[in-house]
């Protein structure tokens, strides 16, 4: 890898370490050089690569392993249809299982929040939803649709005033940011999360803790359907 120049360095690394993972084609769960060698090939310091690490694991594209470095999270780094259905078969169980212990604990979440949510908070989800809708069908915005997504679930836990379940919450938000931003690259998908949101927000605007519970139920559902359809597709091409 060339060395970085000194302009707008954080950008420069984050965009040469995607040329490099895209280059040596690295494939999901490969491991990146020591944050050592990557700063002396890339004449940068070790502030800079782990506030690119930041960026680049907030947009899903590596996954960070406490004591053991930086891995690929590679789903998001290729285009190629037929390769995402691959990666989520591969790793179908795994994510079915995330995604039950996702749908007990906001369901839950979306209960309480009915209950404890203010005015501001709707507001903010409204303001949220306004993007989304506003950016929807544009082919570039796969990876704000993604932070919209991620972000109008932040806003109910934490109108939960509960401080374990919004803990709890962010663990799973990690895991998850690769199925996220992998469906917000899918244009049909993206239909799948608006307007479940929607029903989501209009039970909260109610204060009904069941029909609260009811539209997250559905929106998981589907987000469980649209993944197992994904994965399923590898074995049908």
């Amino acid at each position: 890898m060339l060395p970085i120049k000194k302009t707008s360095i954080v950008h420069q690394v984050v965009e040469r370490l995607i040329e490099y993972i895209q280059n040596e084609k690295l494939t999901f769960d490969s491991k990146l050089p020591t944050e050592y060698v990557l700063c002396r090939q890339l004449n940068v310091s070790r502030s800079s690569l782990r506030e690119a690490y930041r960026i680049l694991q907030t947009q899903g594209y590596i996954t960070i392993k406490p004591g053991r470095g930086a891995f690929v999270s590679s789903p998001l780094l290729n285009d190629d249809h037929a390769y995402r259905s691959q990666w989520f078969n591969k790793n179908k169980i795994r994510y079915l299982d995330l995604l039950e212990v996702r749908t007990a604990l906001e369901i839950q979440a979306a209960r309480f929040a009915s209950l404890r949510i203010t005015e501001e908070e709707l507001k903010l989800l409204k303001e949220n939803l306004d993007e989304f809708k506003f950016i929807m069908y544009d082919s570039n915005a796969s990876e704000r649709l993604a932070e919209l997504d991620e972000e109008f679930h932040d806003i109910i836990m934490k109108s939960t005033k509960n401080s374990f379940i919004q803990d709890i919450n962010q663990l799973i938000a990690e895991e998850i940011r690769i199925f996220r931003y992998t469906m917000m690259k899918i244009e049909n998908r993206r239909e799948n999360t608006y307007y479940p949101h929607i029903k989501v927000y209009n039970a909260l605007a109610a204060h009904d803790p069941d029909k609260c519970a009811e539209a997250m139920q559905q929106h998981l559902q589907l987000a469980e359907e649209d993944m197992v359809e994904l994965a399923n597709q590898q074995i049908n091409e």
